[in-house]
């Protein structure tokens, strides 16, 4: 059964003597506890050590700014405490250790609650307030249970609202790829129409990006949808009469040029690269004189 003996602050003594105590006094204190040396439980302060003795203190702590001794008290004198004839506590320190804990009857503390603290006889101090450590203790536990489950909800939530993020992210890259799928698709079709010379390559440009509008929603491109339909539209188209004129003039015009260009050894040559030639050699025959020097006098000659 843990009980509140004693806490921080600056308390005086029956005797006029006044000491304070922080948390680091606190700690000296349970340090000074031996385990094997329970201090006794005793009403009032014993003047001897032949005092009967109402429970021991099994274990000591400090709980912030406050001292708790686990108690194991004797069932008559339980029986008191439930009663509240014993309401104030009062601890006994000997060389800086807890010598006994006094339970008090009808005196009256110093101060009233918590702060009610008074030192017995022969140095040794004394506190008295009341408490209900089990049930704070009960009432932090719970707390911190809550803390720990709201703690562990934000963490899921945020948890969660990262998966949602990232399935979004990824739903949005699917949705970039298949719409670039269905571009490809788009550009294919529009560049056959105009390798089959049914569109020009700008008409096609403008039928491509009609089309590029309709890729985002794959619903355009189910069976009998709008991309189908437009599909089947120019995919009827005649093919164009001046673009098949255009294209055989084409080819007519440049296998004559073909036909009429000079050649050097059956290649295609510069006209007036080989006149040039043909003058440079000359002039290296006739004046006895390198090619290159050649070419250069054939150049001036115009």
């Amino acid at each position: 059964m843990w009980i509140e003996i004693f806490k921080t602050g600056t308390w005086t003594s029956s005797q006029g003597k006044t000491t304070s105590y922080n948390k680091d006094d606190l700690d000296a204190i349970v340090a000074k506890f031996d385990p094997a040396n329970e201090p006794p439980v005793t009403v009032g302060h014993p003047e001897t050590d032949t005092a009967p003795a109402f429970g021991w203190m099994k274990a000591l702590k400090r709980v912030g700014e406050v001292l708790v001794g686990d108690f194991e008290f004797v069932p008559e004198f339980l029986e008191l405490l439930k009663k509240g004839v014993y309401k104030n506590r009062s601890i006994g320190l000997r060389n800086g250790a807890i010598a006994h804990v006094a339970f008090l009857g009808g005196a009256a503390p110093a101060v009233k609650g918590l702060e009610s603290i008074k030192f017995s006889a022969d140095e040794a101090e004394t506190a008295y307030y009341e408490t209900n450590l089990e049930k704070e203790n009960e009432m932090e536990k719970e707390a911190q249970e809550r803390i720990a489950k709201l703690a562990e909800n934000a963490k899921m939530k945020a948890d969660f609202a990262a998966s949602q993020e990232e399935i979004k992210s990824m739903k949005a890259e699917k949705a970039k790829m298949e719409t670039e799928k269905r571009e490809r698709e788009v550009d294919a079709f529009c560049d056959s129409l105009v390798k089959n010379g049914q569109l020009t390559p700008a008409v096609a440009d403008s039928v491509k990006a009609t089309m590029h509008g309709l890729c985002a929603d794959e619903k355009n491109f189910e069976k009998g949808g709008v991309v189908e339909q437009l599909k089947e539209t120019y995919s009827k188209l005649p093919k164009l009469e001046h673009l098949e004129s255009n294209k055989a003039n084409k080819q007519s015009a440049k296998k004559e040029s073909q036909e009429d260009a000079p050649s050097y050894y059956g290649l295609p040559v510069n006209a007036e690269r080989l006149v040039l030639h043909e003058r440079a050699k000359e002039i290296e025959k006739e004046e006895k004189i390198s090619y290159s020097e050649a070419v250069k006098k054939a150049i001036r000659e115009g």
